[in-house]
């Protein structure tokens, strides 16, 4: 965690000296990215081995940029998983979903490309068919955004979240997956 932070420093200090492709003030960017089998997932439960996860996820993000490359709004994040149980048979079938408040710094490197940073906190909640666990949860990525006109660009994503959820027993979920993805620019300057 301490490296993709140190080389996201670096990469905002690089882009300050670089031609800019900024976002305007004003600007309301929609996103949408999904990640299907790219992903290093670990749960634990308290008393449970961990474990193994296919997952299927969808990102939605909306930002209003408030000065240029800064913007706030709000992430929707859903995953639906089936995990096996390691040393038995057993498939645990379960969605989540979280729900905040995010800002988005956009570092511009060039005219086509920029690399977003953003983070997120808001609620979660995780359904297993027999149980509904809610909790927080808190999401940190970054990625490349390549623009193929001023209004769209095709997004690639590292994140990294974690979950802390509870329902009689604590369970903690964290993920670091790759996510592609468009997004779509209206208005600004």
């Amino acid at each position: 965690m301490k490296r993709v932070l140190c080389i996201m420093m670096g990469l905002i200090m690089i882009a300050s000296v670089v031609y800019a492709r900024d976002v305007g003030p004003g600007t309301v960017s929609l996103s949408g990215a999904t990640g299907l089998d790219f992903n290093k997932r670990t749960t634990k439960i308290e008393g449970m081995d961990d474990l193994k996860t296919d997952a299927l996820s969808l990102d939605l993000n909306g930002e209003y940029y408030i000065m240029p490359n800064v913007g706030v709004g709000l992430i929707f994040k859903y995953t639906s998983c089936k995990e096996d149980i390691a040393g038995s048979d057993a498939r645990l079938e379960t969605s989540r979903m979280m729900v905040g408040p995010q800002v988005v710094y956009n570092i511009s490197m060039n005219e086509q490309v920029s690399i977003p940073v953003f983070a997120a906190f808001g609620s979660a909640s995780m359904d297993d068919g027999a149980e509904n666990y809610s909790g927080w949860a808190w999401a940190l990525g970054g990625g490349l955004r390549y623009f193929v006109s001023d209004h769209v660009s095709f997004d690639g994503y590292i994140v990294y979240d974690s979950m802390s959820l509870e329902d009689g027993i604590k369970m903690d979920v964290t993920d670091m997956a790759g996510r592609v993805g468009i997004s779509i620019y209206l208005g600004g300057e």
